[in-house]
């Protein structure tokens, strides 16, 4: 999410702090798009417009944020106001909330909007206060999006070592979830192998030709060349009887055609 998010803003983090809902979570993450230096600032559609209240208001055009630009570090409380404000939709069509656009420099902020709603006008000290209380977030919004770094530079030394890896290995996480395998793992996989998470261990099945066949069911050797022209019957005789040549000069000699018994059946 943080890696989209700074794709999004060229480099720079995004913390909202939402309070008017109380559901929300106490901090929430929103892709937000400004271009030039600070001043020109929209927020994403969130949602179809019959999920979200507020789409409508702010696409109108109406003021319903007030943005702000400051070039001192957080820790100072002054704040320079800023003549120009756009229209700001929020995450769940809210009417109150905090968002700070925080560029990765340190030395300066170079966005923060505080979006009120329809209560505009000028902010109290406790909103002046609040916004300084931020500072702590901020911090955390940069060791996050660090940290995110360093996970995608860890996950890219990891790609490498695996796929440099002669024989088949595959990266886990500590809760068992595959994070990676390399060329080989991939081909053993795709023959049927097994992963063993206890052994970690990567195991192949049986060939067929090692297959040893079950005593219960033995081969089934082929007929020799002699029996090969009659079907296999318990009685000699009965399968002598089945000749056509037998039975044509068994109905000459008695006059009439004799009803021959089945295949595989004795007759008296």
């Amino acid at each position: 999410m943080l890696t989209k998010i700074s794709d999004q803003l060229n480099g720079a983090a995004i913390i909202a702090d939402v309070r008017a809902h109380p559901t929300a979570a106490p901090l929430a993450l929103f892709p937000v798009r400004f271009d030039v230096e600070r001043l020109l600032v929209s927020v994403q559609d969130f949602g179809e417009p019959g999920d979200n209240p507020s789409l409508d208001h702010a696409r109108g055009g109406s003021t319903v944020g007030t943005f702000f630009d400051r070039r001192e570090i957080m820790d100072d409380v002054a704040f320079e106001r800023s003549a120009v404000s756009r229209a700001v939709l929020f995450p769940q069509g809210l009417y109150e909330a905090t968002a700070c656009a925080l560029d990765r420099r340190p030395d300066r902020l170079s966005v923060m909007a505080l979006a009120r709603g329809r209560n505009k006008g000028a902010f109290s000290s406790d909103e002046v206060g609040y916004l300084h209380s931020l500072s702590g977030h901020l911090r955390r919004a940069l060791e996050l999006t660090a940290r995110a770094q360093e996970w995608q530079i860890a996950n890219h030394y990891l790609d490498q070592i695996i796929e440099s890896l002669p024989h088949g290995a595959i990266a886990v996480d500590e809760h068992w979830r595959v994070l990676g395998a390399n060329e080989s793992a991939r081909a053993l996989l795709s023959q049927g192998a097994v992963f063993d998470y206890q052994t970690n261990r990567i195991s192949l099945p049986d060939p067929p030709s090692s297959r040893s066949c079950s005593p219960r069911w033995p081969a089934r050797r082929p007929l020799p060349a002699s029996r090969r022209a009659i079907p296999a019957i318990a009685s000699s005789m009965a399968a002598i009887r089945r000749t056509p040549a037998i039975r044509s000069r068994c109905c000459a000699a008695t006059g009439r055609r004799r009803r021959m018994p089945p295949a595989g059946r004795f007759s008296c």
